[in-house]
């Protein structure tokens, strides 16, 4: 019953029925301009050219309205077009059998392109506000437009700008496997051509100059900031001047321009094209909307009103002042009127020249045309199509949810040593996984500029079978038969096609390697690229301890063409316990250690400790011991305190600090009170630069009964701090296996009671690790891992 309820559920699993089943129809288009509100912007002025060309006549043309209300007159007598209501029953059948789909803004998340079907993306203006990876307003609130343009086959730009902010800056030009040409914008041939009817409806006298007041949208998508009243006093300020001033809003804003019934102006009637209507416009004021750009080819006065330009610039983002591009705003109606009665600025001429080459080349009537030509039937100039670098190892990458662990440290110095150059660092996230979490969104922060982040856009289609068997939790660990094992794949292989169309990868790699979702996601993923899980730890040894559910992954993978440890001892540990199993050849599990990022370690150790600080912790003649690790099982800080304590009683000038949080605090803090260990052993939670922590302190001390590989041992030993370490699988991988590098012990609280005394009393020597030279194996066999090719080749 919970799922008939689901409205949501049944819109998505109407629309997956449709696509799975339904053939495509070939001489059908469907058209979709901003959500459904309006038939406008570039759909429009493409719908109207194929009207009148004899290639289309026997064409069916779909158009996704609100309301039949919404279009001219003689428009509805059409016998070849058929109007739709966005998630409709309809909608959702054309949706996903129309070959041809043309839209200025997205599809809803659920939208797959079938193959076969084309996909026109005609966006909707020259941004002047950012866009993708720069809106300033809720995180990754473009992750369903990215996906967007993945699904495209064709995009359109009226210029090289816009090209760049629609693939750079939503983090898709390296992998975008479409075609994006620069043509001129459809909509902007409406501005050359005569709509007398409008003159005529909006009682525009012979020789009245005409005033357009069209500002931005403000606020966030789906919570408009609208001050109606605002808009209302400017209007009427404005019509007290000898202009006939008509007021045309963000589409966005269209509800609440009805509801509020505005009188003034008006000229929101949603059969009025927005381009049809600048071609009876003589002064257009505006702010930061992309309206700009589609007038400045008239060659008519633009007035910028920007009454709060500081404040949109600071929230929203803007990517260039307008004094950049050579024009002044007005900061209040007194400065408006006062340019609107400025004779010599309305009348210069040639006032956008210096322009046209960066923001309209190529508006010069037939731009609709070279769309058509395009998009119909490829044909175009190759000096215009964006050419993307194809030389470039592209890896997509699941790095988990940012964590401050180990994996997010090993990744962190893995993308420190890939060469952007010729590496494409593609990253998948959940963007709910990280944007409500403080400490992780503050670690994604630090990292994303290096890296192309792809956000996951709401959760996967599912048919109602589908969703039936997802649900049970044994199926979700193993498939009981071949029928099961088909469902399973065709659902995960379909929704890797949601989220990234046709994106080329040379590889996608697991790194995380915990998370069930992304783990099958790319286990099942079809496609020309290599598919590699990272094996960060005794995967058995964290199934038994910590994860129950990571026998699931395990049967997925022989899925995977390699399954990398980081450490050989780890690599011959998953390899004994798993592969005869779960079935999994033993060729799979191969070695790749991690990076050590020598040059950040050395900067932010250096800086400086508060007072207080220094004061409380690094007393004068005492010695302090660190441990920096999560408070978990695996970590055993519980034998680590406990040694302490014994060691303490006979060295009591000593001090020990862990840095770290995890379900473990409170255990350890009533096993510190239990021993009377308060001024002595230190819980100093997480701390986002423990190293200058480490540098200050005396002794390192790890205490884990396992690791995949312990990058805070290279950590400790970039600082010359001498090391005590539990004899866990891979200690010795760093440490060398006569202790060369480090005290190893035995694992327990024994152990590491008696090398706490012998790193205490001993002047032990050990030898310097050679950084430079692990690390430059470490990139060899990651290039060979990830198959990125050599300069020479």
């Amino acid at each position: 019953m919970m799922i008939i309820k689901n409205r949501s559920f049944n819109q998505k699993a109407l629309y997956t029925y449709f696509y799975e089943n339904l053939k495509l129809q070939d001489k059908t288009i469907l058209y979709e301009s901003f959500h459904g509100r309006l038939m406008s912007c570039n759909p429009y002025a493409i719908f109207k050219f194929l009207l009148e060309d004899e290639r289309f006549k026997d064409f069916t043309h779909i158009w996704v309205l609100e309301s039949s209300d919404y279009i001219k007159k003689e428009l509805r007598k059409l016998k070849n077009l058929i109007l739709v209501r966005k998630g409709s029953h309809l909608y959702l059948r054309y949706l996903a059998s129309a070959k041809y789909l043309i839209n200025n803004t997205t599809f809803p998340d659920y939208f797959i392109r079938k193959e076969g079907q084309l996909y026109l993306n005609t966006w909707h203006g020259t941004p002047i506000k950012c866009l993708g990876k720069y809106i300033k307003t809720s995180f990754m609130e473009h992750k369903n437009t990215q996906r967007n343009f993945l699904q495209s086959t064709h995009i359109i730009n009226p210029n090289e700008f816009t090209q760049n902010v629609l693939l750079k800056d939503y983090d898709i030009a390296d992998i975008y496997s479409g075609k994006s040409l620069i043509s001129g914008y459809a909509r902007n041939d409406l501005n050359f051509q005569k709509f007398d009817f409008l003159k005529t409806r909006f009682d525009i006298k012979e020789n009245q100059k005409v005033v357009l007041y069209a500002p931005t949208y403000r606020g966030d998508f789906g919570n408009p900031d609208f001050d109606i009243k605002f808009i209302t006093k400017l209007l009427k300020e404005l019509s007290v001047m000898p202009f006939k001033v008509l007021f045309k809003g963000h589409h966005e804003t269209l509800k609440m321009i009805e509801e509020y019934g505005l009188k003034v102006g008006d000229a929101n009637d949603r059969d009025i094209d927005t381009n049809e209507l600048l071609s009876v416009v003589d002064i257009l004021i505006t702010d930061y909307s992309s309206i700009a750009f589609d007038f400045m080819p008239l060659d008519k006065p633009i007035i910028y009103y920007c009454y709060d330009y500081e404040k949109y610039k600071k929230e929203r983002g803007i990517y260039f002042d307008l004094k950049d591009i050579g024009f002044n705003y007005c900061k209040n109606t007194e400065e408006l009127k006062t340019l609107l009665q400025d004779e010599e600025f309305l009348n210069q001429k040639n006032r956008y020249n210096h322009l046209k080459e960066r923001f309209f080349p190529l508006e010069d009537g037939h731009s609709t045309k070279r769309i058509v030509d395009f998009f119909f039937f490829d044909i175009y100039d190759e000096k215009n199509l964006f050419k993307n670098e194809a030389q470039k190892t592209k890896l997509l990458f699941f790095a988990g949810p940012f964590l401050r662990n180990g994996i997010l440290s090993a990744f962190k110095n893995l993308v420190h040593h890939l060469d952007p150059k010729k590496i494409s660092i593609n990253i998948a996230i959940d963007p709910g996984n990280i944007s409500g979490f403080e400490e992780r969104l503050e670690a994604f922060n630090d990292l994303k500029d290096k890296l192309f982040v792809l956000p996951k856009a709401e959760i996967f289609n599912l048919e109602p079978e589908e969703q039936w068997l997802m649900r049970e939790d044994v199926f979700g660990m193993e498939r009981n038969n071949e029928e099961q094992e088909k469902i399973f794949a065709k659902a995960y292989q379909r929704e890797f096609r949601r989220l990234y169309g046709d994106a080329k990868f040379n590889a996608i790699i697991q790194y995380d390697g915990y998370q069930r979702y992304w783990t099958t996601l790319f286990a099942y993923a079809k496609g020309d690229f290599k598919k590699i899980i990272y094996a960060h730890n005794d995967m058995q040894g964290e199934f038994y301890k910590r994860f129950p559910y990571l026998r699931g992954i395990f049967y997925l993978y022989k899925r995977f063409d390699v399954i990398l440890s980081v450490s050989e001892q780890t690599n011959e540990d998953n390899l004994k316990n798993l592969a005869q199993t779960y079935d999994i050849p033993k060729e799979k599990f191969q070695t790749a250690v991690n990076f050590v990022n020598v040059d950040e370690v050395l900067e932010k150790a250096h800086k400086p400790l508060p007072k207080e600080i220094l004061d409380k912790y690094f007393k004068k003649d005492y010695k302090v011991f660190i441990n920096l690790a999560r408070l978990s099982v695996e970590k055993d800080q519980t034998s680590l305190i406990k040694a302490f304590a014994k060691f303490h009683a006979k060295f009591p000038k000593t001090i020990l600090l862990i840095l770290g949080d995890g379900p473990l605090k409170s255990n350890l803090q009533e096993l510190i009170k239990k021993f009377s260990l308060n001024k002595s052993v230190f819980l100093l939670g997480f701390i986002s630069n423990p190293f200058p922590y480490l540098l200050k302190s005396d002794f390192f001390v790890l205490s884990s009964q396992h690791e995949g590989q312990a990058l805070v041992l290279a950590e400790s030993m970039i600082l010359k701090k001498p090391i005590l370490c539990t004899s866990f699988a891979c200690a010795k991988d760093f440490l060398g296996r006569h202790d060369e590098f480090g005290l190893v012990v035995p694992i327990g609280e024994e152990g590491l009671y008696e090398g706490l005394c012998k790193i205490f009393q001993n002047s032990l020597q050990f030898k310097e690790f050679d950084f430079k030279t692990y690390n430059e194996n470490c990139l060899k066999r990651i290039s060979e891992i990830y198959e990125i090719p050599k300069e020479n080749e």
